[in-house]
Formats: structure tokens, sequence, C-alpha cells
């Protein structure tokens, strides 16, 4: 069964933050990008912290043309780069799909959309 309000939808375009331990400032201005999508999309549809305290599922699909990270690191820095506005911590996530699909790169730019949802209302 779904949310009544359905699922919560956060579209990127540009390539995702990744976990790493290194300092790279692009990778920082990606999770910046990241956060400042999910504030806005967060604000406009009135559903902050519509996940706080409940199981998540999350769905990423990733339209890839040039990043270069393997699948464990783009999901680890989205969940990382999410907490705030939706979930208190990514400890809540309990269900994680990753859909990866190649574009040409003459065609279109990285991009990628992550769907968050309450894993009990299904």
């Amino acid at each position: 069964m779904a949310n009544k309000k359905g699922p919560i939808q956060i579209l990127v375009k540009d390539r995702p933050p990744v976990k790493t331990a290194v300092y790279d400032r692009n990778n920082l201005q990606r999770r910046k990008k990241l956060l400042e999508e999910t504030t806005r999309v967060a604000k406009e549809t009135k559903r902050a912290f519509e996940l706080y305290g409940k199981r998540v599922k999350m769905t990423i699909s990733y339209r890839r043309s040039e990043g270069k990270h393997d699948a464990a690191n783009i999901v680890g820095g989205i969940a990382d780069a999410m907490q705030g506005p939706y979930y208190q911590d990514d400890n809540q996530i309990a269900e994680i799909h990753y859909i990866e699909q190649p574009v040409k790169k003459v065609k279109k730019k990285d991009e990628y959309e992550v769907i968050l949802e309450d894993a009990n209302q299904q």
C-alpha cells in the first residue's frame, strides 16, 4: 500500500555525491547541490521531516555518462547527503534499490533521481 501523498521524488542534473575519505571539492559541490534540491522540494511540497522516525525505502535511478564511481560509494554519498530534510539518519534506510543506465555522452549529462518512501507503507 503506497503512501497517500505518494513517494518523494528529487531529480538532480549532475553527477551524484559519493562516499569518500578523500577531500574533493567537486564532490562537496555535488553534495551541496543535492542538499539544496532536497531542501527546495521539501519546502515546495511541505513534506519536510515526513519520514523522521520511520523506516525508509530509497530508490536511486542514475543515468550515467561521465561518472566513474562504483554503486556502493554512490549510494552511500547520496544517503549521507540527504540526512536532514526528510530523515534524521541514514540508518533509517531499510531498503535500497539502485538502477544505473548508461547514456551517450553527446546526448545527455549525468542526472539521477532519488525516490523516498515509508518502507512500512507498501
